[in-house]
């Protein structure tokens, strides 16, 4: 504990220091870091006036307000808010603030604010004495001036925008790209009510501070419903189906070759189906989903974040040469054709190892790690001591960590079944770390032979014990296992021609795909629904 105090410590006088400096970009990215260790009201308000100083007036107001949801005795916090909000017009909110600050200020600081007070008291005097004809204040129509409380709790009319229903908590991925889009709409002038569906919170500290205060933002945000669209960002079965806006749009996708029974009946009740690529379009108007009603509106990826040249994550045993697989443990993600090809293709002596960061939101009947050794000893038929290595991270790593993650590994590889779009294929590349894929589903929209290697499949029906009930009755990709074993050894034994294909991706996710290029054909889309 004394040790990670005295990080602790380090941290904050690097940010102080460079807040002095007047570097309050880093020093607020210096304080993000800090904060993902420890939350006090002291740094919220550090964090607040770096912000606050990087014009950022929105974060800066939710970091005041997080100091002193934390201490609401924090006098200091309570005079910056109330500053910013004065500055801003919110008169009648600041002042009960800057009166708090008072308290056990000193002579010099009472002084300031006593003089802000009295200048406030009295724009808000001004502001609420009635006019006569000559522009006067009359003081016999006093009695008609509505209180000053009464004007500022009176609520502004609702503007019309978009009502974003959405899963933007949990980690999963329609929560990384939902709360990412939510706020890329909002930060380009369109209004945001957002209503997260499923989790409610970021109860495990996924996402950033900075995002998950902007996102709480969004919740407290009103749009007028009767002129807004209507955006539902979830799977089928969570739609609300009885709300209407003046336009209802679903954001969705699905894996197989086909969709689930009453999800094209649900889509064609919509005026418009987003979906992520040409894979999606093909396998929802082939279900009866009228295309019309269908429009492609591609994912993005935060190339800044996912980038190559992070500090690997510390990943215990791991080898000289390192695949790795992201997926949740369920058939379609292939889990059992990677297993078979790396425990065929790689000895226990070579330098080599297979990271596996699972998660198991689908899969609840069996601890992960018991199935691993099962598999490898009973379907693979290997005793633990002669397969080669496997490392097992079991459960969601922070977003900001993830980029470490991709950094530790030398090959990206998931020999899926199926995907909407495939987001940690985007993540890989845009890490500039080499992929192998299946070529058949959404990640063939951006995936191809120049930036990546794609596995050879068939076309199989969906076992009838599967998993995943959604899927039965489709088809899906078989990859196929030989040639997946080729795939890994030519990328474990070719490394320099592998990098450079992850290097062509590492251009085609930051030219086609970043964010600062997804989110302007986002918010060209909803600008022409709304007028």
């Amino acid at each position: 504990m004394p040790e990670t105090v005295t990080a602790t410590e380090e941290l904050h006088r690097k940010a102080i220091k460079l807040f002095q400096e007047g570097q309050y970009q880093q020093a607020a990215q210096v304080l993000n870091e800090l904060l993902q260790r420890v939350e006090t009201s002291e740094l919220w308000n550090d964090w607040a006036t770096a912000h606050l100083m990087c014009n950022q007036s929105v974060l800066s107001e939710q970091g005041y307000r997080r100091a002193l949801s934390m201490d609401i005795a924090n006098r200091i916090a309570a005079g910056n808010l109330g500053v910013l909000l004065a500055a801003t017009g919110r008169i009648q909110e600041a002042l009960p603030l800057l009166e708090k600050a008072l308290v056990g200020s000193s002579q010099r600081e009472g002084n300031v604010l006593n003089r802000l007070i009295e200048h406030l008291r009295g724009k808000l005097s001004e502001g609420n004495r009635p006019q006569t004809s000559t522009g006067r204040a009359s003081s016999t129509t006093a009695v008609n001036a509505a209180p000053a409380q009464r004007q500022a709790s009176r609520p502004r009319s609702a503007k019309a925008g978009v009502y974003f229903r959405g899963i933007v908590y949990g980690g999963s991925g329609y929560a990384e790209e939902a709360s990412v889009e939510a706020a890329g709409l909002a930060d380009h002038g369109i209004p945001v009510q957002l209503v997260p569906v499923g989790p409610a919170r970021d109860e495990n500290n996924l996402l950033p501070p900075e995002v998950r205060w902007r996102l709480e933002s969004l919740e407290r945000s009103k749009v007028d419903l009767d002129q807004s669209v209507l955006m539902q960002y979830a799977m089928a079965h969570a739609w609300d189906m009885e709300t209407c806006g003046r336009w209802r749009i679903v954001r969705t996708m699905f894996e197989t070759d086909g969709l689930p029974d009453g999800v094209p009946e649900r889509c064609n009740r919509m005026d418009e189906v987003w979906v992520p690529t040409h894979f999606n379009v093909e396998t929802y108007a082939r279900a009866g989903v009228a295309e019309n009603k269908l429009r492609v509106v591609p994912p993005g990826v935060d190339t800044g974040l996912f980038r190559p040249g992070a500090a690997p994550l510390q990943v215990p045993q791991k080898r000289g040469f390192n695949f790795l697989s992201v997926f949740d443990w369920q058939q379609r993600k292939g889990y059992d054709v990677l297993l078979c090809a790396y425990l065929r293709e790689f000895k226990a002596d070579e330098d080599v190892a297979l990271i596996l960061k699972v998660s198991q939101t689908n899969f609840t009947s069996a601890d992960i790690e018991d199935r691993l050794v099962y598999f490898v000893e009973r379907e693979a038929g290997l005793p633990l001591e002669k397969a080669p290595a496997i490392i097992l991270i079991n459960g969601f790593i922070p977003q900001r960590d993830m980029p470490r993650l991709y950094a530790a590994a030398d090959c990206f590889v998931l020999p899926t079944r199926g995907e909407g779009y495939g987001r940690p294929f985007m993540e890989a590349l845009a890490c500039q770390c080499p992929v192998i894929a299946t070529g058949w589903s959404g990640q063939t929209e951006f995936l191809n032979n120049r930036n990546s290697y794609l596995i050879d499949y068939r076309m199989v029906p969906v076992p009838d014990d599967v998993d995943i009930e959604l899927f039965a009755g489709h088809r899906w990709a078989e990859p196929d296992v030989d040639h997946l074993r080729g795939l890994m050894r030519h990328v474990f034994s070719h490394r320099e021609k592998a990098r450079g294909r992850a290097a062509q991706g590492r251009v085609d996710m930051t030219l086609r795909y970043d964010w600062s290029v997804i989110i302007p054909q986002w918010v060209a889309e909803f600008r022409r629904l709304l007028g």
